[in-house]
């Protein structure tokens, strides 16, 4: 089989196995697929070199990104699992890897769209990665950053701005007002997007996190009641335990009507789950018969 049929074919292998991983959460993982893929790249982009030095033109099988992709690809994903690990220097360096790829800039509309997406990823990643080290003189930059950014990437930066507060213990009410409009569209955005929805869920938890962390009790529980609604809509299980985990704990703090729409909520809950009980115990009855 052709060597650049079977380069292609490991190349974005290699991107799925990093996508999985990143799913399962296994950041060990990540590095060592991110660092084969470079590899892997860098492979592919010299036989394409050799290919067009020969007067040929490479071609790429159906679907293939540009070879730019891989190069930021590779570099991303191995930079976001060594910001998960906390290692946020290195995984500085990895940033700077992919701010500026217009060394493979071939004159193609493919590539210039790559070059211009990743140096974009780049500015969000670094303003992340040096908020999550505690660096706040980059808040403001970021925020600035985010008024400017499509409406999709407002909840996963604003994920990251909670995370910082809660780790650095710095308060963000301000941020919070600031962008209030803003983040109510991005919810409602998100929440129409089946890839998007995640970070609905995961905005409010924090947000609720975030809260508690500044002692703010009743608008913390507020948060986890939303959080509660909203993860059991979209069916996010983990997510739906620790707000009910959450509010056992911090019952004393709830006022009457919190501890009524907590009430209300578990038992229909519990009266939607016993109905469904009910129904699969009818229907094995009715297959037994029958």
């Amino acid at each position: 089989m052709d060597d650049l049929y079977l380069d292609d074919l490991r190349i974005d292998s290699l991107v799925d196995l990093l996508k999985a991983s990143y799913t399962l959460e296994d950041y060990e993982h990540m590095i060592e697929i991110a660092d084969k893929l470079l590899l892997s790249a860098e492979r592919v982009y010299s036989r394409q070199k050799q290919s067009i030095d020969s007067g040929k033109r490479y071609v790429y099988l159906d679907g293939k990104r540009h070879i730019v992709y891989y190069f930021g690809f590779s570099q991303m994903a191995k930079g976001i699992a060594l910001q998960k690990k906390e290692l946020y220097n290195e995984s500085l360096i990895c940033i700077k890897n992919y701010a500026d790829l217009s060394w493979l800039d071939d004159g193609s509309k493919d590539a210039a769209e790559e070059i211009a997406a990743f140096k974009t990823f780049a500015e969000a990643n670094t303003y992340s990665v040096n908020l999550l080290a505690g660096r706040q003189e980059y808040l403001h930059q970021y925020v600035q950053f985010l008024k400017a950014s499509r409406v999709e990437e407002l909840l996963p930066g604003m994920i990251t701005i909670l995370n910082s507060a809660i780790q650095h213990g710095f308060a963000v009410d301000f941020v919070l007002n600031d962008l209030e409009g803003a983040i109510e569209e991005a919810i409602e955005a998100c929440s129409k997007d089946s890839k998007e929805v995640v970070y609905v869920t995961k905005f409010y938890y924090t947000l609720s996190e975030y809260h508690l962390k500044m002692k703010y009790y009743q608008i913390a529980l507020h948060y986890i009641l939303l959080t509660l609604a909203v993860s059991d809509k979209f069916k996010n299980v983990a997510v739906f335990k620790k707000c009910v985990v959450l509010f056992e704990h911090y019952r004393i703090h709830a006022d009457q009507d919190q501890q009524n729409t907590y009430a209300k909520f578990m038992n229909g809950i519990w009266e939607r789950e016993i109905k469904n009980e009910k129904s699969i115990s009818n229907d094995d009855a009715y297959n037994r018969v029958n």
